[in-house]
């Protein structure tokens, strides 16, 4: 096995088990305080983590089966992430609109940088004929 390929492979399994902290965190935080969760948009925000736990389950399946799901579902948890990194910050205590701002754009970086290394590393690059996928090799 060449490093290249050896570094591929090493890099998916450290974004996996980061989706898969995510998802746990994302799901015990919710049903942690979904008692609490008193105003309508809190509630909301705790059903769109949930959602987003879930979502990170699926994105990692989908780097393995039902592959022509997966910019769907990368999006959908993407957005997730975005919705619950700025929900949070308005709905749980005092509003801060620019530290909202700020959650925002460090979601959005980090849902940018997720979505395309697992495009890479799951051959899902819209080159024609390119045959990165690791789950074939």
């Amino acid at each position: 096995m060449n490093m290249r390929l050896f570094f591929r492979r090493v890099s998916l399994a450290v974004i996996i088990l980061l989706l898969l902290l995510l998802a746990w965190e994302a799901v015990t935080g919710a049903v942690d305080q979904f008692p609490r969760s008193e105003t309508a948009g809190q509630k909301i925000e705790t059903i769109i983590q949930i959602g987003f736990g879930i979502l990170c389950v699926l994105t990692i399946i989908t780097c393995f089966w039902q592959q022509e799901w997966a910019a769907t579902i990368r999006i959908a948890w993407g957005t997730a992430l975005v919705l619950v990194a700025g929900l949070s910050s308005l709905v749980w205590g005092p509003p801060m609109l620019l530290a909202t701002l700020a959650f925002v754009m460090v979601a959005l970086g980090v849902a940018v940088i997720f979505i395309w290394a697992l495009r890479r590393l799951t051959g899902k690059d819209d080159k024609v004929g390119s045959s990165r996928n690791l789950v074939d090799k």
